[in-house]
């Protein structure tokens, strides 16, 4: 039996009583602590961790009541199980035992089988609160982490979406943490009833924290699952808003929803990594929207796309974006990495920011287009400053100030590529 040696205390003066428990707990693969005292129960206590108490009821120094009421004030042992054991079949000690906060009660003599298919349940039902979002009651990230990597190490096809409110800090602000608590409950519930409606039965919902939700599923999920959240929670989410106030504090939904369709992962980091990069992007649309991974590998004949930007946030998006569409992306963060690339490397347009380190985006534009070899190639400036004249200046054949609309973006970047 696999207990990865979860560790017992088992309480009781009474030596052969514990000696007896001990062997039975210990042949199951449990790690066992001997205490013959209240007293010495509460030392033990002080010094490790103890997965479940198994407490006699009747003991001399201290009874076991006391040893309950003590080991619920303590913050180390708040919501450790514990089972009372006692010769007493009375309701009213059971009674009193549950009220101090005991988790079970066993009478003796036991059944051993009985014992350890009880103690069991309270450990597993103890690690799964453990690893359960307080707020919500849902598997925390323990549990998704060990999901998912559950599915990247198997070769059936995933999916996987995070889900992300935003402008939820300004309503947070404008209404109160508790009425913030009360909008992440709400997109859990409709999470929740999607997920049953319209998801899979093996599927795993679950709260990484704060306004942050995963959802484990199969790619043949993704549409419906996506547009039913966003439908029923804009629905929804209105009753949470004073009457006309929901249109000034839009509280929306960001998915992004990566598969391993077209990639494999090596751990469930890369595809966190994926997510953010499309979680970006979705959130670049002022709206409730949802955004897939796609086929990455760019055909031949895609267009290349050389960005020159420091900023890493801006750069990922931008790449998510072209990736898309299939098209061959580079990114640098510097002029000096700029032309080191261009050495072997003769992109179809070049994106690139205005101040960068070293030198400025003016300068290496009048370069690129002062070169023969590089003049011909369309140069994008952007900046989140207004110097759209200087850009000109500098020889660029468009400008766009940051933050940027994507769609705006990509229009541009196709009147380049046609010229």
């Amino acid at each position: 039996m696999k207990t990865q040696q979860k560790c017992i205390m088992v309480v009781d003066d009474n030596r052969l009583a514990a000696a007896m428990l001990s062997d039975i707990l210990e042949q199951a693969g449990y790690l066992v602590l001997k205490a013959e005292s209240g007293i010495e129960a509460l030392r033990l206590v002080q010094q490790g961790p103890i997965d479940l108490v198994l407490l006699d009821i009747m003991m001399p120094d201290m009874d076991g009541y006391e040893v309950v009421r003590q080991l619920r004030n303590d913050t180390r042992t708040y919501n450790t199980p514990i089972i009372l054991l006692s010769s007493f079949q009375g309701t009213a000690e059971k009674v009193k035992g549950f009220e101090l906060g005991a988790d079970d009660y066993i009478t003796k003599p036991f059944v051993p089988a009985e014992l350890l298919a009880r103690v069991m349940a309270h450990l597993r039902r103890s690690r799964l609160t453990m690893a359960s979002n307080p707020l919500t009651g849902l598997p925390g990230n323990a549990t998704i982490e060990e999901r998912l990597m559950e599915r990247v190490n198997s070769s059936r096809p995933f999916a996987v979406l995070y889900i992300d409110l935003d402008n939820f800090k300004a309503y947070n602000d404008a209404y109160g943490f508790l009425q913030g608590d009360e909008m992440i409950r709400l997109l859990a519930d409709v999470l929740q009833q999607v997920v049953e409606q319209y998801g899979n039965k093996g599927d795993l919902l679950g709260h990484i924290g704060g306004d942050d939700f995963v959802l484990i599923t199969t790619p043949d999920k993704i549409d419906i699952v996506c547009e039913q959240v966003i439908a029923q929670f804009e629905s929804r989410s209105k009753q949470l808003y004073e009457v006309g106030s929901e249109e000034l504090l839009p509280a929306t939904l960001s998915i992004a929803a990566v598969t391993n369709e077209f990639q494999q992962f090596s751990d469930h980091l890369e595809v966190a990594k994926m997510a953010a990069t499309l979680k970006q992007q979705a959130k670049s649309v002022a709206r409730s929207t949802y955004v897939k991974s796609s086929r990455l590998a760019p055909s031949k004949d895609a267009p290349s796309i050389l960005i020159i930007d420091d900023d890493r946030l801006v750069s990922a998006v931008l790449q998510a974006n072209f990736e898309q569409k299939g098209y061959s992306i580079m990114l640098v963060n510097s002029v000096l990495a700029a032309t080191l690339a261009m050495r072997n490397y003769r992109p179809d347009l070049v994106i690139l920011d205005v101040f960068l380190p070293g030198t400025s985006g003016f300068a290496f534009c009048q370069r690129l287009k002062s070169n023969r070899e590089t003049a011909g190639i369309p140069v994008l400036m952007v900046s989140s400053t207004a110097v759209k004249e200087q850009a000109l200046e500098a020889g660029a054949d468009a400008f766009l100030q940051k933050p940027f609309n994507i769609t705006v973006l990509m229009q541009t970047v196709d009147q380049l590529l046609r010229k």
